[in-house]
């Protein structure tokens, strides 16, 4: 019977252990916030922060079917292409 208290509380305390390193995660983490989308004519262009001094911006061609990411970097004075992604490719398409 000790045995299977003690197997019971160790338990307990590594679900405790494991939630609260999962709830602190949770609050570590910087949101992104993305801004009204402007579409003209194949292309969808949408304004993001990650931070308050990180800003990106996001254009999507709609006919190729390509979203690049662009970072703007304020103390060069240029916008920066971070990344490109192959939507149909990213989406199983």
């Amino acid at each position: 019977m000790k045995d299977m208290q003690n197997i019971t509380i160790v338990l307990l305390l590594v679900t405790a252990a494991i939630l609260s390193a999962v709830l602190i995660t949770s609050y570590a983490t910087k949101p992104a916030f993305a801004e009204a989308s402007v579409k003209g004519g194949d292309y969808v262009m949408v304004a993001g922060a990650y931070e308050s001094s990180t800003d990106f911006i996001y254009v999507m061609d709609v006919a190729s079917q390509r979203m690049n990411v662009y970072f703007a970097n304020a103390q060069r004075k240029e916008v920066e292409l971070i990344q490109s992604v192959d939507i149909a490719q990213a989406f199983g398409e």
